[in-house]
């Protein structure tokens, strides 16, 4: 089996996914992402956003970049997830299920509704994550950086657990 290898590229002193992402149909592109041009492809058949016109966002425990969709609105989403070192969201879940796909790095999860350190396990590289609605998990990075394209049917409810 090859290992799946996807370059990144530094860019505003974060990490950027070489991924360029086609519009849905119906024109599900409700992020702020601008549409590149590429020579020899008719922009009205594939809009492609490259690396360095990803625009991303700053979140509570990591940084964000929208590919489609919005989590908050009805329909499908995806975005990018990326976590330095150390970086990792607190004990949460989700009403609706989520799916992620680990495109660098290590992504650490734990299903525990502790913030306890010890209890987050490995997810390698080129991995599938099913988050399941209703159940308590929490993730990010531990030892180096991690990418993650994160998908869903929103609108999504984000419910944390509160930590004593």
């Amino acid at each position: 089996m090859k290992k799946l290898a996807l370059p990144l590229t530094a860019v505003g002193g974060g990490l950027c996914g070489a991924i360029a992402m086609a519009a849905a149909p119906g024109g599900y592109l409700d992020a702020d992402q601008p549409a590149s041009s590429i020579p020899g492809l008719d922009p009205a058949a594939i809009r492609a956003t490259q690396p360095g016109d990803m625009k991303w966002h700053e979140a509570e425990h990591d940084r964000r970049a929208m590919l489609w969709g919005n989590p908050d609105k009805p329909g499908p989403y995806g975005y990018l997830i990326h976590f330095e070192p150390g970086q990792n969201s607190k004990p949460h879940y989700h009403d609706k299920d989520r799916q992620g796909f680990v495109i660098s790095g290590v992504f650490w999860n734990s299903s525990s509704p502790k913030e306890d350190s010890s209890t987050l396990r490995p997810v390698a590289e080129g991995s599938y994550v099913h988050h399941v609605a209703g159940k308590v998990h929490w993730d990010g990075a531990r030892t180096g950086p991690v990418l993650v394209l994160m998908t869903g049917v929103g609108p999504v409810k984000t419910t944390r657990i509160p930590q004593n």
